[in-house]
């Protein structure tokens, strides 16, 4: 109960400091704290120290022991009432007189200074108690009791006069200062010599629960937006605020010496927000809500594409995610193709070069996958597609590009893109002159590159379309892009915390993205529509059989996994080359051991014969058969496709085939 008490004493005083009416909330430091929490401590002894029960305590002590004497002779009196024997109330007076006489010796040997008035006390008190047992209950008992202890005690009262209340040495609770947002940014910010030297703050807005908004007055011809943007962390200890609790963005009068300054109170933003579903907005449906802003107004927006003014004037947009490692930025990636999905205008790709691992629900359920090999065979199908839609729309008079079930966009989501970039730089370069009006996008991720792995101008400019910054642990990445606002390195470590970029115009502010849990049941949930004929047919075989190439993959993957922990396999990594462009067939990125062709003697048989050969034998995985055999991956799909229709094979799983009931093995 005392410690209940305590805390809330201890709550009581820190509103005194924190809870400022018209002021500013500034959140305690710890010692802050523990100082506030020892003076109103120190305080409260202080208080109890010049109570009334304190001062006057020496003088009832007389009275306490004469009090002890009285109902000691009351105790005689009763046994004087309740026994018949008269001696007893005299033997047990007596007896009290001898201890108090023996007590009163002790004590005035250790206490010179007081022996004449103790001996003087215990004397009064002894020749009380045999009056009292002799004598019997009486008027006067009382009378002559209160008597001896004013004589017997006058001498303490004299030495222990009551002392005078002492007041507080200091305040239980610190003098409050104003430390008003606009006195802090006089004093830390537009003070002269401090980083916003002269700025000041105006236009006082306390209108919205949980904001106060300003507007931040620059020095004309001194002092720029994206300069005062740049400098978000200094601003921030100024204000003695987290970064995660300002919100600082080019001002809505779009005066170049003005820029807006929200400080939240208590951040929306400071918890886990789950995945609720896609958001589709937009007069089109053209844009994706990923999450709220810092000051809960409103949701960043990702913009898949910009209607025009008239149909098919349309532009298909990319996007730039730059993000260190544990921030969420392949949790952003899956929300954003779960919200291209459900949009069900865009055919999603995937290129990673970790072979999946940054996302293995995005892999399975993308309508094309590649790891770092086959990227090259995806860029010459973006090609070609890129090639026959230009023709479509000239036939068609088609301006741009609008996306429809049945003519859908198509992004491809490029994990650690600086990777692809440096690789490929030369194909995504041509192909950004033209993937807006064509309905092909890239959505890049990177940890922080510099310019050079970010291509060139036509490149950066087509996929900063779509922005996105949050924490690196990079100091070069705020030289990424001329004119980025903030530096990543500066911002908070909080998974989803990032600020969305408005390169269109909208809000430059932060925001923390939902957090999709279960990508799988999302993916599920959203299928996407077919590529159209048009472009399936220019992205080639190659397209036709990615699902093949990805079993395949996953198969040679498996393989070497297993040969490695059985130590029957030494890998021989592969050294690699910077100027090949992925031509190489093999999926995996390590060479494995060779399956054993087959025996010469049936080298001469036709394929397919030589198909059921090995089937028979027990090699039924697509990828063994190819070793086994020695076809291409084309040639070996197109005869497993006629065994199965003319049923010598049956395909019990994807990517594995066995010897169909009707089926006999081949001769030998």
């Amino acid at each position: 109960m005392g410690r209940r008490k305590e805390s809330e004493r201890l709550l009581h005083d820190l509103a005194a400091v924190v809870d400022r009416p018209g002021g500013y909330r500034r959140p305690l430091t710890r010692q802050e704290a523990r100082t506030i929490q020892a003076d109103a401590a120190r305080a409260r002894k202080e208080r109890r120290a010049s109570s009334a029960v304190t001062l006057l305590k020496p003088q009832w002590v007389p009275w306490a022991l004469g009090l002890i004497v009285f109902v000691l002779g009351a105790v005689t009196w009763l046994m004087r009432w309740l026994s018949d024997d008269p001696m007893l109330p005299l033997f047990f007076a007596a007896t009290v007189v001898a201890l108090i006489a023996w007590t009163g010796w002790m004590a005035g040997k250790r206490t010179p200074k007081w022996r004449t008035n103790v001996h003087l006390a215990a004397g009064v008190a002894s020749v009380w108690l045999l009056f009292a047992a002799t004598q019997g209950p009486s008027f006067e008992a009382p009378l002559v009791w209160m008597v001896g202890v004013i004589v017997s005690s006058s001498s303490w009262w004299k030495a222990n006069r009551p002392k005078h209340p002492l007041a507080p040495s200091r305040a239980a609770v610190p003098v409050s200062v104003d430390q008003s947002i606009p006195v802090l940014w006089a004093e830390n910010l537009g003070a002269p010599g401090a980083v916003l030297q002269g700025s000041k703050l105006t236009d006082q807005d306390t209108s919205r629960a949980n904001c106060e908004s300003y507007t931040v007055n620059l020095r004309p011809g001194k002092q720029t937006i994206s300069g005062t943007l740049s400098q978000l962390e200094l601003i921030a200890g100024g204000l003695f605020t987290p970064v995660k609790q300002l919100v600082l963005e080019p001002h809505p009068d779009h005066n170049p010496n003005h820029v807006k300054l929200t400080v939240v109170q208590h951040s929306p933003i400071d918890q886990t927000m789950p995945y609720s579903g896609a958001r589709i907005v937009g007069d089109q449906r053209h844009m994706i809500e990923v999450g709220p802003y810092g000051d809960g107004d409103g949701f960043a927006r990702w913009r898949m594409w910009q209607p025009g003014e008239k149909p098919m004037t349309g532009s298909w947009l990319s996007g730039l995610i730059i993000a260190g490692t544990g921030i969420g930025k392949s949790r952003l990636m899956e929300l954003l193709a779960a919200g291209y999905m459900a949009s069900g205008n865009a055919v999603v790709w995937f290129v990673d070069p970790q072979g999946g691992a940054s996302s293995p629900d995005l892999q399975e359920y993308a309508d094309w996958y590649v790891s770092s090999e086959g990227t090259a065979k995806m860029m010459g199908a973006l090609e070609r597609i890129a090639e026959a839609r230009e023709k479509q729309n000239s036939q068609r008079k088609w301006q741009r590009f609008d996306p429809t079930p049945e003519r859908p966009g198509i992004v491809v989501f490029l994990d650690e893109c600086h990777m692809s970039i440096k690789k490929y730089g030369s194909k995504l370069e041509e192909l950004a002159r033209k993937t807006q009006k064509v309905g092909i996008s890239f959505v890049g991720l990177t940890q922080g590159a510099g310019l050079t792995s970010l291509g060139d101008d036509i490149l950066r400019a087509s996929l900063t379309a779509n922005l996105i910054v949050m924490k690196t642990g990079s100091n070069q990445t705020k030289n990424l892009l001329p004119g980025l606002p903030v530096d990543p390195e500066t911002l908070p470590k909080i998974a989803g915390f990032g600020y969305s970029i408005g390169t269109d115009g909208s809000r430059t502010a932060p925001f923390r993205s939902e957090y999709l849990e279960s990508p799988e049941a999302w993916f599920k949930r959203y299928p996407m529509p077919k590529l159209d004929a048009l472009s399936a047919g220019a992205a080639g075989e190659v397209y036709q059989l990615r699902q093949e190439a990805a079993v395949e993959e996953q198969e040679a993957n498996r393989l070497y996994v297993e040969q490695l922990e059985s130590g029957t396999v030494q890998p021989e990594r592969a050294e690699p080359d910077l100027d090949d462009e992925g031509t190489d067939d093999q999926p995996a990125a390590f060479k494995v051991v060779q399956f054993p062709s087959a025996p010469v003697a049936q080298q001469d048989k036709p394929s397919w014969q030589r198909v059921l050969a090995v089937v028979g034998q027990g090699v039924t995985r697509t990828a063994e058969i190819e070793k086994a055999v020695g076809l291409k991956p084309s040639q070996l799909h197109a005869v497993l496709k006629k065994l199965v229709e003319d049923k010598h094979l049956e395909q019990p799983t994807r990517g594995v085939y066995q010897l169909a009931g009707s089926a006999t093995p081949p001769e030998r």
